[in-house]
């Protein structure tokens, strides 16, 4: 019998965890990622239940969320770019960097040229802020440098609002210059009936 190993971000209101915790639920995949306030325990399990039970009765459960691949058209519009450049802004409000690397980069893959730069860009700024909550610091500075740079160089820049440094900054809170036609869909599709 095959069984089917899903993906899961638990988030818990506790900055001591560590991988050893997590010895016996036989997962197929674990990363540890500490936020300001929480940490993001990133995990393929085959058995939802027990894995939740165990965390349960040892953190306070923030959030749980299920990973799924995310999928684009070949393309995309300037309104589904600003889309994604939205979704980030509120992910990085949350420090859901992880998340925000995985939905800008379907974006990217089937990107313009025009807009793969600018885009790669700020994959690399949000992989730095991943590889700074999973305690490799010199990793995220050298990918914050590396994307800011390559920020610098884009005719895009001007899409960005919010302070970029020169040095590397942890948390970063993402927000872009998107049309209001956008910000007003995107929060009517949300939660306006139609």
């Amino acid at each position: 019998m095959t069984t089917m190993i899903n993906r899961f971000i638990f988030e818990v209101k506790s900055l001591n965890v560590s991988k050893e915790f997590f010895v016996d639920l036989n997962c197929s995949h674990l990363i540890i990622r500490k936020k300001t306030m929480s940490t993001e325990i990133d995990i393929g399990i085959d058995n939802f239940s027990k894995v939740l039970s165990k965390i349960r009765s040892h953190f306070i459960l923030v959030d749980v969320r299920q990973l799924v691949e995310e999928t684009h058209e070949p393309r995309p519009t300037i309104n589904q770019i600003e889309l994604s450049l939205l979704e980030s802004e509120i992910l990085s409000a949350q420090e859901r960097f992880w998340e925000i690397h995985t939905r800008l980069e379907t974006v990217w893959r089937f990107s313009d040229r025009k807009y793969k730069t600018f885009l790669h860009s700020i994959i690399q700024i949000a992989s730095s802020q991943v590889k700074y909550q999973m305690g490799n610091k010199r990793v995220a500075e050298v990918m914050y440098l590396r994307g800011f740079s390559e920020l610098k160089k884009t005719e895009l820049e001007k899409m960005i609002d919010f302070e970029l440094s020169d040095t590397f900054v942890y948390p970063i809170e993402f927000k872009f210059n998107v049309s209001y036609d956008t910000v007003t869909s995107f929060y009517e599709e949300k939660f306006i009936k139609k």
